[in-house]
């Protein structure tokens, strides 16, 4: 018996290099579209990221990052948002604003207003006049009652968090929660979009579970806690462009649908969209 399974492994292998052959796959062909990006935060100023999508075979430049990043900006661009009686206009420049993390290539430094509750539209017409436009509005914002910790051993390197707001049940809402380690700089221990269908309660909580890739001690440690209660449309966009991510990394799968509230001629993608962020930071004691 011994003896038949290096044989039956032999006519395998031999029969699986008969199996082997090329095959040429005509794939259509590519169309770039418009990507906006534009997160109005009242209290900062208005910033926008407009770019080009790229198909999945263009080639990476990952030996200079930068210049590959300068040839998906969209330039030559005038970009307005109007709220009210007043217009913006945002001028093209490439900036980075720390407070947000947020890259943009247009800007204006006049700030988001706190008090306006109306609505915002954007307007693009890019260098080739091709028009963009949308339109959102910020909700009011929800903020944290009340954030803890419990350790779940002795040793405190282990820590259950949590957090808790109150839901409107009155109206379907939508909610982004995050949870970043020490500072906002750090990339989210937790990052996700929901809505409140679930709920059978206005007194909602979240949370996650805490431990160090060292082991240690979690004792002394920061973190910061982020609720947005956001738009149905940016909840929709969210959720797609994480499928999509996931689609995209095979590119023989079914592509991924990015779901936005941009629209034109030339089928932009993207989010404009607004929220108010509240936080609230525990240090492990």
């Amino acid at each position: 018996m011994n003896k038949l399974i290096p044989c039956l492994a032999l006519m395998l292998t031999l029969t699986s290099c008969n199996l082997s052959k090329e095959v040429d796959i005509d794939l259509p062909q590519y169309t770039s579209q418009p990507v906006v990006e534009c997160y109005l935060i009242p209290g900062q100023r208005y910033e926008l990221l407009l770019t080009h999508s790229n198909s999945f075979f263009d080639p990476l430049t990952v030996d200079n990052p930068t210049a590959y990043l300068a040839s998906l900006l969209e330039t030559g661009a005038m970009v307005r948002i109007i709220h009210g009686n007043d217009t913006v206009v945002l001028e093209e420049k490439v900036a980075f604003n720390s407070q947000t993390g947020f890259i943009s290539n247009y800007s204006n430094e006049a700030i988001v207003p706190e008090d306006f509750n109306g609505e915002f539209s954007l307007s693009i017409t890019l260098r080739n006049g091709s028009q963009i436009a949308a339109n959102t509005h910020i909700p009011s914002p929800v903020g944290l009652d009340s954030i803890r910790a419990e350790y779940s051993n002795q040793e405190k390197t282990r820590a259950i968090l949590f957090a808790y707001y109150r839901d409107n049940r009155s109206s379907v809402d939508y909610y982004r929660r995050l949870i970043h380690i020490a500072s906002l700089d750090s990339v989210p221990m937790q990052n996700y979009v929901i809505d409140d269908k679930i709920n059978t309660s206005e007194n909602v909580a979240f949370g996650a579970f805490y431990e160090r890739r060292d082991k240690r001690p979690v004792v002394g440690d920061t973190l910061i806690f982020s609720l947005y209660h956001i738009t149905e449309e940016y909840y929709r966009f969210s959720q797609s462009k994480d499928n999509a991510n996931i689609a995209n990394g095979n590119p023989f799968g079914q592509p991924g649908q990015i779901k936005s509230n941009v629209v034109g001629p030339s089928n932009p993608i993207g989010i404009f969209t607004g929220f108010v962020p509240r936080r609230d930071t525990l240090i492990l004691q």
